[in-house]
C-alpha cells in the first residue's frame, strides 16, 4: 500500500500540472491530492514509503517557491494549513512518531525487521549460482531449504542479483541508469524515479507488472513532443 501511495505523489504532480484546467483549480487539486496521499502514507506506517516521500516533498516546495506567483503561494499555504491542522486530530500522531523514530536505529543496527536475515541468508542462494542466478521468480523455492520457509527477497536490487545473477543484475542496472538519464531533465519524473529507487530497497517489485507499467508511462511521457515545462513560471 505504501508503494502505491508514495509513487502517487509525484504522479499526481505530473498529471495535474497541465493546462487542461484553470490554473487555480488545478493548483488546489495538486495540493489537496498531495496532502491526502501524504496523510495516507503516514497511516500505513511504512517507513520506507515515508523516507521515499522526501523527493516529492522537495518538488512541492520547489514549485511552491519558484514556479508560482505570490498569490498562488499564499493560497497554497492557506490550503495546506487548513488541511493539515485537522489531520492532527484524526491521525495517531504518537504512534506515527514512534514508527518514524525507529528508522534511524534500524539503519544503524542493520536490523530492518526480518529483512536483514532474508538478505544475509539469501546470499547463500546467490553463492550457489552467481552468474545467472536461480531464475526469475525462483528465490522463494531456493530460499526455503535455507530459511525453512518460502519468502521473497524483500529487495528489488537483491532480488535481481539473487534471481538473475551478476549478468541480470548488470542489465537491470543499465535499465535503471537509462531511465535516470531520461528523467534527469524533468523534475517531476525525476522525483518519481528517485521515489521508486528508494522504495525498491526494501520491497521486491522485480516481477510485479505495476513497476514496469509505471516506468513505461514515464518513458512514453518523456518522449512526447510536449514535456512538462520546468522553467517557465505559471501565473
Amino acid at each position: 500500500m505504501g508503494f502505491f501511495l508514495a509513487v502517487g505523489v509525484p504522479i499526481s504532480l505530473r498529471f495535474l500540472h497541465s493546462n487542461n484546467r484553470t490554473f487555480y483549480t488545478h493548483f488546489i487539486f495538486v495540493f489537496c491530492a498531495v496532502i491526502i496521499l501524504i496523510s495516507a502514507i503516514f497511516l500505513t506506517g511504512s517507513r520506507t514509503a515515508i523516507v521515499a516521500l522526501l523527493p516529492s516533498v522537495l518538488v512541492v516546495i520547489y514549485f511552491s517557491i519558484y514556479m508560482y506567483s505570490i498569490i498562488s503561494k499564499k493560497m497554497a499555504f492557506l490550503i495546506s494549513i487548513a488541511s493539515i491542522l485537522p489531520l492532527f486530530y484524526f491521525l495517531p500522531v504518537e504512534e506515527i512518531w514512534i514508527r518514524i523514530s525507529s528508522i534511524y536505529s534500524e539503519v544503524v543496527n542493520l536490523s530492518f525487521g526480518s529483512r536483514y536475515v532474508i538478505w544475509t541468508e539469501g546470499f547463500q542462494v546467490f553463492a550457489n549460482s552467481p552468474t545467472i542466478g536461480v531464475g526469475y521468480g525462483g528465490f522463494r523455492a531456493a530460499a526455503e531449504p535455507i530459511l525453512g520457509y518460502e519468502v521473497p527477497p524483500e529487495s528489488t536490487y537483491l532480488g535481481a542479483l539473487y534471481q538473475l545473477g551478476i549478468i541480470g543484475a548488470i542489465l537491470f542496472t543499465l535499465v535503471l541508469t537509462s531511465l535516470f538519464k531520461m528523467a534527469k531533465s524533468n523534475l517531476l519524473w525525476l522525483s518519481f524515479l528517485i521515489t521508486n529507487l528508494i522504495l525498491m530497497i526494501t520491497n521486491d517489485w522485480l516481477h510485479y507488472p505495476t513497476m514496469w507499467i509505471l516506468f513505461a508511462i514515464m518513458v512514453v511521457d518523456l518522449t512526447l513532443d510536449n514535456p512538462v515545462e520546468r522553467t517557465t513560471k505559471t501565473q
